[in-house]
């Protein structure tokens, strides 16, 4: 199969992948750290993905990751910007068949730290602190 090539946004940095609006098919997940978004193209199942929806981010969006960040059995975003020195995270919609994401929080990290945090309701949950010496 040839390969095919899908618009990003600008200098696209970090890639992941997961099946974000539980269609049982992998989706893509990128960090553009030329326009500070994040962006996420849904799979098709066939090898091909729709067109990237891109959401705001902090500053130099440099790093993601995915998991069930809220516990509703959804994968959910969060991304580091080493621009700000923020998290920056989204959470999906309870129901697992919609791709639109649910809520965006932008927590103040320190210089040294970045506190990669969800909110569900009106709880916080941390999920990493890291340092140039390690993580907690």
């Amino acid at each position: 199969q040839a390969p095919v090539e899908y618009a990003t946004g600008v200098s696209p940095y970090r890639l992941t992948s997961s099946d974000f609006d539980g269609a049982g098919k992998q989706d893509l997940a990128v960090t553009n750290v030329g326009d500070n978004t994040v962006g996420v193209s849904m799979g098709l199942g066939t090898g091909a993905f729709q067109s990237q929806v891109s959401d705001a981010t902090g500053g130099y969006p440099n790093d993601l990751t995915v998991g069930d960040f809220n516990g509703d059995g959804a994968q959910d975003v969060a991304v580091t910007n080493g621009g700000d020195n923020t998290s920056w995270a989204q959470v999906r919609a309870p129901s697992r068949h919609r791709s639109a994401f649910l809520q965006e929080i932008i927590q103040r990290a320190s210089l040294l730290s970045t506190l990669m945090a969800m909110a569900c309701m009106i709880w916080w949950y941390p999920i990493a602190t890291t340092t140039p010496w390690g993580s907690r």
